[in-house]
C-alpha cells in the first residue's frame, strides 16, 4: 500500500490487506466534531511520537478555556487513510486588532505547536493537503504560527512553499524529556 508517496503495510496502519483506501481531508470547527477525534487523534499522537502540548487532552482543555474565553473558534485540518487519523494541523481562527488571524490551536499556552503527521506518511505531501484544507476559505489576514521548534514538521511545509518565515522571537525553553506515552501519564507521575 502506498500512503502519501511511502509504503507501508496495511497493518501498520491497521488495516485489512486488499483493502483500498484514498486520502482525504476533513476540516473540524464544530466542537462535536472535536470530541469525536479524541480515539484517533490519542493513536495517531502515540505512533507520531508527540510531545504533552499536542495531545488531544490538552488541546481541548486549551479549547474549551482560553479558547472559548479568547473568542477562537476551531479549525483543524484532518487527513484520514480510510477510517484512520493519518494527519493533524490543529489551528484555530480569531479576529485580532480588526484583523482576521489563523493561529496554532494552543498558542501561549504551549511549549512547542506542530502539525501531527504517522510516522508512515509522506511529511511534505501530507501537510501540503492539510494547509489546502485550512487555507481553503481564504478567511483570513495573518497566519501566525509562532512555537515552532527549529526540527518541527511544519518546516516541511514552508521548504515545499519557497517560504522564509518571519522569526517573531527566539526564546530558551527547557526541554521537557519525552519517556511518558501521554499527557496522562506524565501528570500521573
Amino acid at each position: 500500500m502506498s500512503v502519501i508517496g511511502a509504503t507501508v503495510s496495511h497493518s501498520e496502519l491497521g488495516l485489512c490487506d486488499g483493502d483500498e483506501y484514498t486520502l482525504t481531508t476533513r476540516l473540524i470547527e464544530a466542537e462535536p466534531a472535536f470530541a469525536q477525534l479524541e480515539e484517533p487523534w490519542s493513536r495517531l499522537s502515540m505512533a507520531a511520537r508527540t510531545r504533552p502540548f499536542q495531545d488531544f487532552g490538552w488541546i481541548s482543555a486549551w479549547a474549551q478555556t482560553i479558547g472559548r474565553t479568547e473568542g477562537r473558534k476551531l479549525r483543524i485540518a484532518t487527513l484520514w487513510e480510510g477510517s484512520h487519523l493519518v494527519g493533524l494541523l490543529p489551528m484555530v481562527r480569531r479576529r485580532y486588532l480588526g484583523g482576521r488571524m489563523l493561529e496554532w490551536a494552543g498558542a501561549r499556552a504551549a511549549e512547542y505547536c506542530d502539525a501531527i503527521i504517522h510516522p508512515n506518511v509522506d511529511t511534505r505531501r501530507a501537510l501540503l493537503k492539510l494547509w489546502s484544507a485550512i487555507t481553503s476559505r481564504a478567511d483570513y489576514d495573518v497566519i501566525r504560527l509562532s512555537q515552532v521548534r527549529g526540527d518541527a514538521r511544519i518546516g516541511a511545509l514552508f521548504q515545499a512553499a519557497g517560504i522564509k518565515p518571519w522569526v517573531e522571537s527566539q526564546e530558551n525553553t527547557y526541554r521537557i524529556p519525552v519517556c511518558w506515552h501521554s499527557g496522562p501519564d506524565w501528570l500521573n507521575q
